[in-house]
């Protein structure tokens, strides 16, 4: 009697193969992980040489970088802006032009504001929602989470906001005090031998006056989108910026103060939830560190391991305490 052919495989040999699958998976899966990670940082890499080719294209047009902020609704606003002059317009929309981005930027009627946090109730806040919700991807990077963004956000005047879109790459600057460091009028372009390029509001630095080298002074600074508030056990505020559409009391990014992916837990261990960056600080989802542009448009990749002393140096433009980027 003639045998039957086998038709398929035993259990046991397609076990085998299933295990033999798994473990190339585990194989190639971080490699998989690394590759994506890598187009990631070099999108993000790319965003962040058009923002400093910007900032160049902005300087060349007005003899000075776009101020951080203006007429901002900030502590001390009273200082430099009149009555009913709070209008919350960032140095994002101010490069607009320079990102291709003209359409946006030309339905904004800047006689009107664009946000209403008012710390010094001055009054003139307001939104052009039809203006300003829009999602520019030049400002975010593919490695950080979407996470809440737009956001609203009512019932604390520091962070009131309608549609703010955030931005992954803030401005630096040396102290969060900065709004109320003076009482000058002089205020809006704080004057001291370390200030930064965007020490102020209403106001900001120009090549000339970058007497440590453009190489060698940072201008933006990736930050995350998540954040942490010391004064809730909750988690993460969701307020903080910044945003690219409207100021925020957390719009300015501090790295010298705040350090880079430093967790908050640095300053408040005994909180849950703290692992998160804290609010002016910078950092990335990149492992060991973040981006930066520098005053020169090129974009460096500086590790959270950097000494404070050696940041502050970088983010100082007239501090004659030149360093080399590490």
């Amino acid at each position: 009697m003639k045998s039957r052919g086998r038709t398929g495989f035993t259990l046991v040999e397609l076990l085998v193969v299933i295990a033999i699958i798994g473990i190339l998976v585990a194989l190639l899966l971080p490699a998989i992980q690394a590759a994506r990670e890598a187009a990631r940082r070099t999108q993000c890499t790319n965003n962040m040489r058009q923002i400093g080719v910007a900032l160049h294209n902005y300087h060349d047009t007005n003899q000075v970088f776009p101020a951080a902020a203006m007429n901002a609704g900030a502590l001390g606003s009273n200082l430099y802006i009149p009555p009913g002059g709070v209008r919350n317009f960032t140095g994002y929309i101010a490069i607009l032009p320079y990102l291709e981005q003209q359409a946006i930027y030309d339905q904004i009627d800047f006689k009107l504001a664009v946000g209403v946090v008012d710390r010094a109730s001055l009054g003139g806040g307001g939104y052009q929602h039809a203006a300003t919700n829009h999602r520019v991807s030049a400002f975010e990077c593919p490695s950080d989470p979407k996470y809440d963004n737009p956001h609203s956000s009512s019932g604390n005047v520091a962070y009131d906001c309608e549609n703010a879109w955030r931005a992954n790459y803030g401005f630096v600057t040396h102290s969060t005090g900065v709004e109320t460091s003076s009482s000058s009028p002089e205020y809006a372009r704080i004057r001291t031998a370390a200030k930064a390029i965007f020490g102020g509001f209403n106001g900001a630095g120009s090549i000339e006056e970058i007497k440590d080298g453009t190489s060698n002074t940072i201008a933006m600074m990736e930050t995350p989108k998540q954040k942490f508030n010391h004064t809730t056990t909750l988690g993460p505020y969701t307020a903080f910026g910044p945003y690219w559409n409207q100021y925020v009391y957390t719009h300015l990014i501090s790295p010298a103060t705040h350090g880079i992916n430093r967790p908050s837990c640095y300053w408040y261990p005994t909180l849950a939830n703290c692992e998160y960056v804290y609010a002016w600080g910078a950092g990335s989802n990149h492992p060991g560190g973040c981006m930066m542009v520098l005053a020169d448009a090129s974009v460096r990749f500086i590790s959270d391991a950097t000494p404070t002393a050696t940041i502050a140096a970088l983010v100082s433009m007239e501090g004659l305490e030149s360093v080399l980027v590490p």
